[in-house]
């Protein structure tokens, strides 16, 4: 709740869970739909965590491209040592977040725009020795996929450069992990069992100063409760493989559900974690499992990683 403190008031946000052994780190991620305008947002944010680099850019430098953007998705590194920007009110120090800028239309490109290569450019997301890697990236991706967000991962010290990209298919997710991490045969043989227990992917590539990283992102049509498959199965392989515990598997399938966002904070359905704290707003919290990730090496999957997601719905007379 340190950073969450500081932030404004939003509607859409989730938490970044390690489903390993020994890996405890939760990381927050909110979302700050189009801009409407710059002034309201940088006064909404005022002494908020947001970074002083991507973001002002965003608001100030290429106001033409900010306003033509759907949305940007700020995730906090909630990880002691990180650098920060202002402190909480017990004073501890805020980790800057990694922007996530979303992009629409054909091919992944605004309209009116020349596409992702010029948000990372206008925005400054790649610099250096980065921008030529990251432009053969983008120019290699298979010309049917669509590229739906870039990024800048500002809250860690490679501040990688990352493309998530989808309407990929099987053969390409399993290519590109050849490519990208050159990945061998028994990693391969593990991907492609992966993807067929799940309904469709996207992929998330992160090039940074000293390597490059991969990640499956999995996405099913079940409902997430399906006592004999959907998330429930999912977890239940990333266990057998080491990826996921069994404690955090059950975690998971408590997440789901609907509460009240009312002082009273009444329980509409239980099981499920305790009530968001500082709920005084009508309507209702929704929760849901948005997909699972996970990460590929030169082995094959090492790290899974589940997003959480919550919503506020406003009721309407």
């Amino acid at each position: 709740l340190a950073v969450a403190e500081k932030l404004p008031p939003l509607s859409l946000g989730g938490v970044e869970c390690r489903l390993g052994p020994h890996e405890s780190q939760v990381d927050l991620q909110v979302h700050l739909p189009r801009l409407r305008s710059a002034d309201t947002v940088r006064d909404a944010f005022r002494g908020a965590p947001i970074g002083e680099d991507a973001f002002h850019r965003w608001l100030t430098a290429a106001p033409e491209i900010a306003k033509t953007l759907p949305g940007v998705w700020l995730e906090y590194d909630l990880v002691g040592g990180a650098e920060g920007r202002g402190t909480t009110s017990g004073g501890e120090p805020l980790p800057n977040p990694s922007l996530f800028f979303e992009v629409e239309g054909e091919a992944g490109c605004p309209r009116g725009l020349a596409g992702p290569a010029t948000i990372v450019q206008r925005l400054g997301l790649a610099e250096g020795r980065l921008l030529g890697p990251f432009t053969e990236v983008l120019s290699a991706l298979p010309i049917d996929s669509l590229v739906t967000h870039v990024g800048v991962m500002s809250g860690r010290p490679d501040r990688a450069v990352c493309l998530r990209v989808t309407a990929l298919s099987l053969d390409h997710v399993t290519g590109l992990c050849r490519d990208f991490v050159a990945l061998d045969r028994a990693g391969e043989e593990e991907v492609s069992d992966l993807l067929s227990r799940v309904d469709s992917v996207t992929v998330l590539l992160s090039l940074g100063e000293d390597r490059a990283r991969i990640g499956i992102e999995c996405f099913l049509r079940q409902p997430p409760a399906q006592a004999d498959g959907g998330w429930t199965a999912l977890l239940a392989h990333l266990g057998q493989h080491g990826l996921c515990t069994a404690e955090k598997a059950r975690e998971m399938a408590l997440w789901p559900g609907v509460q009240r966002a009312a002082p009273s904070r009444e329980r509409l359905e239980t099981p499920g974690p305790a009530p968001l704290p500082g709920l005084s707003l009508p309507g209702y919290i929704r929760r849901s499992v948005n997909h699972m990730k996970v990460v590929v090496s030169e082995r094959g999957p090492t790290m899974a990683k589940a997003y959480l997601c919550f919503r506020h719905l406003w009721l309407r007379a």
